[in-house]
């Protein structure tokens, strides 16, 4: 897990998320290794939430986020579908999509997460 992390932080894309994302994988499937894991993979993205990340209409900032995406990785990610989200690096890149459309900021401190 901390391999896609560090990919999907490399594209520069987000701000820093404090470890957020990284704890939310061991949160939520202790990093693939609880039963059902493959249900919206690793984070555990649902399939409303997979759509969020799709749309540009609602969440303008996705279409630089998308070509980002297209660019360095040759993922069209509106042509992404929920079972592709068992590859923990589309798991990942969903759910740090979905978090980067909600308007308040990642907490800093674990505590705070």
């Amino acid at each position: 897990m901390e391999a896609v992390v560090r990919g999907i932080t490399s594209l520069g894309m987000f701000p820093d998320d404090h470890g957020f994302l990284r704890r939310i994988a061991y949160v939520e499937t202790r990093d693939g290794q609880l039963s059902g894991a493959l249900l919206g993979g690793i984070w555990k993205v649902s399939e409303d939430m997979l759509i969020d990340t799709q749309r540009i209409k609602d969440h303008g900032k996705l279409i630089e986020k998308h070509k980002i995406i297209q660019q360095n990785l040759s993922i069209d990610w509106p042509e992404v579908i929920w079972s592709d989200l068992q590859t923990p690096f589309y798991s990942g890149m969903a759910a740090r999509l979905f978090l980067s459309n909600i308007k308040l900021s990642i907490p800093k401190t674990l505590e705070s997460q």
